[in-house]
């Protein structure tokens, strides 16, 4: 039987995604929520979106569009503070699930160049 506190033991792999909808309106709490994962972080999903109300059967209704890094809602310079902060140094896996009228691969390009700027803005 192995140690699970024993630095040999592998870490269990595991898909932490913060609800960055919630995040918006319980930043504190989401980072929380964060730091307790930290030491089973092992992937990052990035994706940007905007969040509309709407309206179905006469009740409020909540959808969003995933867009572009940047043009959305999330505050990405606090995210990747608080990625620098957890010391995570794991993989970013990139979203691309807008739609765009520039060419697919260069809205890609820029995504990914958007990313990588505000990575080095945190880590250095």
């Amino acid at each position: 039987m192995t140690d699970p506190n024993s630095p040999a033991t592998p870490k269990p792999a595991c898909w932490f995604r913060t609800a960055t909808r919630r995040r918006l309106a319980r930043r504190s709490r989401c980072f929380l929520a964060t730091k307790i994962a930290a030491d089973y972080l092992t992937c990052v999903s990035l994706k940007d979106f905007h969040l509309h109300r709407g309206e179905k059967a006469n009740h409020g209704l909540k959808s969003r569009d995933v867009v572009e890094a940047g043009l959305g809602m999330v505050d990405w310079t606090s995210v990747f503070e608080e990625l620098k902060a957890l010391d995570f140094d794991g993989p970013a896996s990139i979203h691309c699930e807008f739609e765009t009228d520039d060419d697919f691969l260069t809205a890609v390009r820029r995504e990914a160049a958007f990313f990588l700027a505000h990575r080095q803005q945190a880590f250095g």
